[in-house]
């Protein structure tokens, strides 16, 4: 179900909202590659995938092994983090000059 957000929400952590939107995607990305790390050790620890399956059939076994447990969505999770404040971020500070 989708829920309505409210600007201000995201306005209470940073001044600016695509500064926000842009800490959030950031932390998504850095959510989803954790993921899909997991997810290829989870792969590689079951039942070995021999070559001679076809492309297809490695494909069809690594959704079957997906579907097994659903997960919430990287967006997901970095925005909850972000809103409840257990999403940290800094500035860097670059050289001019």
């Amino acid at each position: 179900m989708i829920q309505t957000l409210s600007l201000s929400e995201l306005l209470k952590r940073t001044n600016n909202i695509y500064e926000s939107i842009i800490i959030i995607a950031k932390r998504a990305r850095q959510i989803n590659e954790e993921q899909k790390k997991l997810l290829d050790t989870e792969i590689n620890e079951e039942e070995p995938i021999d070559e001679n399956y076809f492309e297809e059939d490695i494909d069809k076994i690594k959704l079957d092994r997906q579907k097994r447990e659903p997960s919430t969505k990287p967006t997901t999770i970095a925005l909850n983090e972000f809103l409840n404040g257990k999403l940290t971020f800094h500035y860097n500070q670059g050289t001019n000059k």
